[in-house]
């Protein structure tokens, strides 16, 4: 899934730009993130503990990029919904919200 969207990311995100991945997972975005970000600080959020725990085993992996990423396990959102919206949701639908480069 994640290579899918890889290309909205490289398309979307500039060498400065301020960024926090929401559902980090495991690092895959945050580590694409930071690399193609190349800022000092990231913020990634993930609910759930053990994969908190992994996301923090894959930063320290990783520590050859100067990126600092703080992680915060918690919820992120407006409210309690029984909705949701994923990624695939926003990125493969109609929507004209997403622009990706050319």
């Amino acid at each position: 899934m994640e290579m899918d969207i890889t290309h909205y990311v490289r398309a979307c995100v500039e060498c400065g730009s301020t960024c926090f991945d929401i559902g980090a997972a495991y690092g895959y975005y945050t580590l694409a993130l930071a690399r193609l970000a190349a800022t000092d600080t990231l913020v990634a959020f993930e609910s759930d503990r053990k994969r908190s725990a992994a996301l923090l085993d894959t930063i320290r992996l990783n520590a050859h990029i100067d990126t600092t990423v703080i992680i915060h396990n918690v919820i992120v959102g407006d409210g309690v919904s029984q909705n949701e919206m994923t990624i695939d949701d926003y990125v493969f639908s109609e929507t004209d919200d997403l622009h990706p480069g050319s």
